[in-house]
């Protein structure tokens, strides 16, 4: 039986412990991960703190897309590890995916607000990763539409052992 690649693409606020599940998914389910932030960095954007242009933003996208469409045109499943935080951007990456013949599945991480911003706070002191400006973490806040019930998003709260999330959700992965 012939595989369906897939884009599972995970969904939250700033700091919700999107990259963390990323990472680990990609690692057991043996998948690529494609990451804004690091894009971000390779292109040398958003370091230190600094201000990224509208345009840079639309780089970083747009080498996102393509990095997203050679691994579907590949064959190959992908996390994909940002905020995806309204449903067109959304949308827009199941686009992609519908084009290459490939399954979208959103990956909801449900961490509360509060929670969002004190772990943003403590990184300003612990630097275990890159800042987020005050001005871009209050915009996060702002437009960030969690997903409908007809997007049909898994849920995960970093309550959850990733190990025991994925097998209880092992299906998903496996289609």
């Amino acid at each position: 039986m012939k595989h369906t690649p897939r884009i599972s693409m995970l969904c939250g606020l700033a700091f919700a412990g999107k990259t963390t599940l990323a990472k680990a998914l990609a690692q057991r389910l043996n998948l690529p991960r494609v990451s804004i932030d690091e894009i971000n960095t390779m292109r040398g954007v958003g370091l230190n703190n600094a201000w990224i242009t509208p345009e840079d933003w639309q780089i970083t996208y747009e080498e996102s897309y393509r990095q997203l469409t050679h691994h579907l045109s590949a064959g190959r499943s992908v996390i994909f590890d940002t905020g995806n935080f309204t449903r067109g951007e959304r949308d827009h990456v199941r686009a992609i995916a519908a084009r290459h013949g490939a399954n979208a599945l959103i990956i909801h991480v449900t961490t509360p607000a509060q929670l969002v911003r004190a772990r943003w706070q403590r990184n300003r002191l612990t630097r275990e990763r890159n800042d987020i400006r005050d001005d871009y973490f209050a915009q996060g806040l702002a437009m960030f539409e969690p997903p409908a019930a007809d997007e049909q998003a898994l849920r995960y709260s970093n309550e959850q052992e990733v190990g025991t999330w994925l097998e209880e959700h092992r299906t998903f992965f496996l289609a």
